[in-house]
Order: C-alpha cells, then structure tokens, then sequence
C-alpha cells in the first residue's frame, strides 16, 4: 500500500497467507492519500493450472518416450539425481568457452582405455561437445560428471538456464532442426542418433540431461555425414 501511495500508481503483488496456504492476488490502487485494495483468492485457479501442467508433461513424456523408442524419457529432478550411481569418475564446471574442450578431455580420457571404433569415440565425444555448448548457450553456469554403472558411461550436464519451455519439448526434442532461443536445435536430433539413451529433467529452475551408452558393445551409431559435418561447423572447441 505505502508503495502506491508514494508512486500514486497502482501495484500487483502476488501474497501467500502463510497460516493457511492460500493465494491472493492483491491490487493496490491509490487516489490521493487513500489507497484502494482489490485481492482475489487464486488458490483454485493456480492448483487447476497446476494439474494441468502434469498432464501435459506426462502426455508429452509419453509420446517422446514412445517415439524414440524409448531412448529419449522425461523426468523430474529428483528422479534423474537418482541415476547417478555406480562409480562416480570426475566432475568440471561450466563457465566459459574453454571448458567445452576440458569436458571432452575428460571423457576422452574413461574412453581411451577401452577398444572402441573411432566413429563410436567422436560421436561420444561430439555429443558431450553439443550438450557442454547448449549449457553457455542457454544459461549462465553449469556442470558436467561422469559416472560408470557397469558398461556404460553416464555423462551427466547441467545448468542453472530458465529449462525448455512446455510447448516446445516435443518440437526440441524431435525435430530435426528446430531451434529457439530456449532449445538446442540439431542438438537432440544429433544426441538420440549417438547415444544409448537419453533421459531429460527441464524446469524453470535449470535443465538436466543424462547421456548414455555402453562402452563394450558400443556398435557403430547411424550419425549421417551431413549431421557430423554440420556439428563441426558450428561447435568451436576453445
């Protein structure tokens, strides 16, 4: 209220009654000395939109799930914290430009002890470059770990970015090409061609993506020329 009065102009504040849980939205509206206050009690209408989101986010982790085979599934923060098992390897943090190429060092360094094709070895290590590039690209500081769960390694990323917005995930994440400025581009389309699989937490809080693939029956991935070929023109590994 004392900030419409000494703005003289009307002010919007979201409330919530701590006592009862409810939410208000509050109006303040001043004419002179007095200030006129309007609230509406949106508790309903934010729990209905709520609930709404889950269906879709369901219905979309479904389909995407189901599209891709099951190489692609979307989840919730907590439930991809608890992939991070077996036996952790290393960690960096993302900042800047060169710590794409640090990343991809990293990962190099678990695959250089193991027989692999060497299309097998770039696309992992492509695939780490594209998912360590869309954490500067789309917020402001990220991470990346490396875990061994048996045969495969899991190459976790993450960020701190305001996630991939609901009405474009299935878009994102299976079309080829499609970019935004909250999405990757080429860069789902690219990752499902080479790797194992692929699970996804994205929220406004930041963006988790966990990549997989088995290191011993690792079979050459079907990554065309023309994916690779573009990558390498538009990925810079400083």
């Amino acid at each position: 209220m004392e900030k419409a009065r000494r703005q003289q102009s009307g002010v919007r504040e979201i409330l919530e009654e701590a006592q009862s849980g409810k939410i208000y939205d509050v109006y303040c509206v001043p004419s002179g000395d007095q200030v006129s206050v309007i609230f509406f009690d949106v508790t309903d209408i934010l729990e209905y939109e709520k609930r709404q989101e889950e269906r879709v986010r369901n219905l979309y982790r479904e389909v995407i799930y189901s599209v891709t085979q099951g190489k692609l599934l979307l989840v919730e923060q907590k439930e991809i914290e608890l992939l991070k098992t077996g036996v952790y390897i290393s960690s960096h943090p993302i900042l800047t430009k060169t710590d794409v190429a640090s990343c991809r060092r990293q990962v190099q360094e678990v695959l250089e002890s193991r027989p692999l094709p060497s299309k097998v070895r770039y696309n992992i290590l492509l695939g780490t470059s594209e998912a360590v590039t869309n954490v500067l690209k789309h917020a402001t500081e990220g991470q990346m770990s490396l875990y061994m769960v048996g045969d495969h390694l899991r190459i976790f990323v993450s960020d701190n970015g305001s996630g991939i917005d609901l009405s474009e995930l299935p878009r994102t994440t299976l079309m080829a090409g499609y970019s935004t400025k909250h999405s990757a581009g080429w860069g789902f389309y690219l990752l499902l061609k080479v790797m194992d699989r692929i699970v996804l937490s994205t929220s406004s809080q930041g963006t988790t993506i966990m990549l997989e693939i088995n290191l011993v029956d690792a079979p050459e991935k079907a990554a065309t020329d023309n994916i690779t070929t573009l990558k390498e023109g538009n990925v810079h590994y400083a």
